[in-house]
């Protein structure tokens, strides 16, 4: 009917840009919530292709054939998104039976699509849109089916934040909240209930209305690192630069003509520009990483000689109470060894005046009582000894008398 003209153009630009986003998603980050995003984001894009291709069909098989392709899209988009809103942020796997679940449903959806069923026969009616569609007799089920995962899953991601501690996580929940609203309601107004109410030619709107869910998700990355993607902006534009060219290929150099060759040459002088900033700002941050690794090891080495010199002081600590003990040990001994033998010879001399008081021989008690006298004189000396030792004291090289 028609070749790619500036409508084309305006479902093309949106189409890269969200693709652009899940390629650097798809490569910046490897958790559970990256690929389920990754997953969502390939059927928006194909959705989002179709859309702009549909206009352009050649035939009313082919329209006819996009069409309900786009709306089973729908269904898929309604099933990832809802998927992804379960794992996210905690990338944790919903139950089995969830997964296939949704899986049979998207089955079930595929007969009933192509029959006929929910979307009709297709027309041509001229303008912008070139076709328009009518419904079948059961339409109904796809808007619930729809409308229920979709808006489930928004209920579900908003719950996540409202629930969520501040922090990183909270920010995240909140920008994604944001992000899938601008990238649910404007495309849900626009391609289904105006399509309802029979006004279907600015379907091609649709897409375009995806650039704000794109700039808040490209912003969440790069500020909060959303989806723990490791990516700078220049990355996001030079996949997108890349798909433009590509797709630049195929167009008419009339759609483009001077002012979008100065467009690329403005958005690649912008990409350099970033990468350049990037650059600069690399070099910076290792310039301070590398003074920041020389002050820490400059440290380690301080703190790591006095933990030594602390350890040296420690182990002469432990040298001396280890001698100190034995000391004391050894003087228990002694003292126990030099109580006893004054006493036990104490004992014996008066063992013998006993005896000698008994036979009446008194001859020798002098000599007893001198000697059991001089007994308890060494015992005594002993433990004013002992007294003694009570009043000293421990200092750092010994024994030291208290004052």
């Amino acid at each position: 009917m028609t070749n790619f003209d500036i409508y084309s153009l305006i479902v093309i630009i949106p189409t890269a840009l969200v693709s652009s986003v899940g390629l650097v998603i798809h490569l910046g980050s490897k958790t559970l919530s990256s690929r389920a995003y990754f997953q969502f984001i390939i059927t928006v894009v194909i959705w989002m292709v179709g859309i702009g291709v549909f206009r352009i069909a050649s035939s009313v098989e082919i329209a006819t054939f996009i069409v309900r392709l786009n709306y089973y899209l729908g269904t898929c988009i309604a099933a990832s998104f809802f998927y992804f809103c379960l794992v996210f942020p905690q990338n944790k796997k919903p139950p089995k039976w969830v997964s296939v679940l949704l899986i049979l449903s998207l089955i079930g959806f595929i007969p009933l699509f192509y029959s006929g069923i929910l979307i009709g026969d297709v027309v041509y009616m001229g303008g912008i849109q070139q076709w328009g569609w009518g419904f079948g007799p059961l339409w109904f089920i796809f808007d619930i089916f729809f409308g229920l995962l979709s808006f489930g899953g928004l209920f579900l991601i908003y719950h996540k934040f409202r629930k969520a501690p501040p922090g990183l996580t909270k920010a995240n929940l909140k920008f994604m909240s944001i992000g899938m609203a601008l990238g649910f309601i404007p495309p849900t107004i626009i391609n289904i209930l105006l399509t309802r109410l029979g006004i279907q030619g600015f379907n091609w709107l649709g897409p375009m209305s995806l650039l704000g869910w794109v700039g808040v998700t490209s912003y969440s990355i790069m500020k909060y690192r959303q989806l723990n993607v490791k990516s700078v902006v220049g990355e996001v534009f030079i996949v997108l630069m890349m798909i433009l060219l590509l797709i630049n290929v195929f167009l008419d150099e009339r759609i483009l003509g001077i002012y979008g060759k100065l467009a690329i040459f403005v958005a690649f002088v912008f990409v350099a520009y970033l990468f350049m900033k990037s650059a600069l700002k690399e070099g910076e941050q290792r310039e301070q990483l590398d003074d920041l690794n020389h002050n820490l090891e400059a440290k380690v080495a301080e703190q790591t000689k006095e933990i030594r010199v602390a350890y040296e002081v420690e182990k002469k600590a432990r040298v001396e109470l280890e001698e100190l003990d034995k000391t004391k040990t050894d003087f228990i001994l002694a003292a126990q060894h030099n109580l006893r033998t004054p006493l036990t010879v104490a004992k014996g001399y008066v063992s013998e005046i006993d005896n000698s008081f008994k036979k009446g021989n008194t001859s020798d008690l002098e000599n007893y009582l001198g000697k059991t006298t001089g007994a308890l004189d060494t015992m005594g000396q002993l433990v004013n000894g002992l007294i003694d030792v009570t009043d000293l004291k421990v200092g750092k090289r010994g024994f030291t008398k208290e004052k």
